[in-house]
């Protein structure tokens, strides 16, 4: 007597899951605003800033605006050539795009400036011109200092501003090929500092071969010993295995950022030859202990902080390891790579 209403629902139920699920979708059709296919149309040509400029093929343009959910975009043809059509009545932003090229916003006097609207009515045809700029190039090739190329290293290309610390602009990287050779393209005009990020494990750390290592320590020690005997009371030569780490290398080679040279390019400007060594950088401990009226010396908290110019972005302190303070206020900072610091300590009390 029961098996047939317990049946009965069980061929019910999915009718009424579909309609609830047809009523849901109405709900949900109703919601989305609706976009009339409108009347107007942009189009136009992308042109190279060449001398004559040429028409630029495959570059990307896009349109963008209020009366538009969603951005729409169309690639030049052969000719440069594009054509956005049914746009509704509205204000539009249109930008092209291309690989090696600087984002072109129509209206814009040169890259990296805002661009001009364009305002459409009902059945209304504009026709416009965009041109784009090539953008900077900065290449070279990354070496150990026996000369074996690296591998697989980001190297990044960072637009600095004129102050200090510094501010990142724009950054772009780019990693060295099978021949350590790099080739950062699409800058923005600027001033760059070029900066390779070797890493700890991977294949940048395996490409160093064991046998750089000793020829490294050796040179250093060489080199500290020469100045020892030429200025007395300098700092005593390096142990026989000196600790080193990798950190940050500013071209053209130092791991001192304020060392660094700057390489300024124009809009379209190249600047090949930015090659360096990739080296490691000998490290050192910092030791010191912690007093004052603090109930548990080992609850402070401590910082070390990069407090010489600096790239924004770029891990100074890499690979730093601290040692907390005990309860007598000991504390350390292990691989420590050159530079200017400060140390920070804030107590809980």
């Amino acid at each position: 007597m029961n098996a047939r209403p317990i049946a009965g629902w069980r061929r019910v139920l999915p009718i009424v899951t579909l309609l609830a699920s047809a009523t849901a979708l109405a709900h949900q059709q109703r919601d989305v605003r609706a976009v009339p296919a409108g009347t107007a149309e942009i189009s136009g040509v992308v042109w190279t800033n060449d001398t004559p400029r040429q028409p630029l093929r495959r570059a990307v343009v896009t349109i963008s605006g209020e009366a538009l959910p969603d951005a729409r975009s169309v690639i030049t043809d052969d000719s440069g050539r594009f054509t956005i059509g049914r746009l509704p009545s509205g204000t539009f932003m249109v930008t092209a795009r291309k690989a090696a090229y600087l984002e072109a916003r129509y209206g814009a006097a040169r890259p990296g400036r805002p661009g001009s609207p364009i305002v459409l009515t009902a059945g209304q045809r504009a026709t416009i011109d965009i041109t784009m700029f090539k953008g900077g190039v900065i290449a070279g090739t990354l070496r150990t200092p026996s000369g074996a190329p690296l591998a697989g290293v980001p190297v990044i290309a960072a637009d600095v501003a004129g102050t200090r610390p510094a501010v990142m602009l724009e950054t772009r990287i780019f990693t060295t090929d099978d021949r350590g050779t790099f080739r950062n393209y699409g800058l923005m005009p600027g001033e760059y500092v070029v900066a390779a990020m070797p890493r700890y494990a991977g294949a940048a750390l395996d490409a160093i071969p064991a046998g750089d290592m000793e020829a490294i320590l050796a040179d250093l020690r060489r080199r500290q010993n020469q100045t020892a005997i030429g200025a007395p009371g300098l700092a005593t030569p390096l142990p026989a295995r000196a600790p080193v780490t990798f950190a940050p290398i500013y071209f053209p080679g130092t791991a001192d950022y304020g060392d660094a040279t700057r390489i300024r390019l124009v809009a379209g400007g190249e600047r090949d030859g930015v090659s360096f060594d990739v080296n490691y950088v000998p490290v050192v401990s910092i030791e010191g202990t912690i007093t004052g009226e603090i109930p548990k010396l080992e609850s402070a908290q401590l910082s070390l902080i990069v407090a010489g110019p600096r790239l924004a972005g770029v891990p100074g302190t890499l690979g730093i390891v601290p040692r907390p303070p005990n309860d007598r206020g000991e504390f350390a900072f292990d691989n420590v790579p050159p530079g200017q610091y400060r140390i920070v300590v804030r107590g809980r009390r």
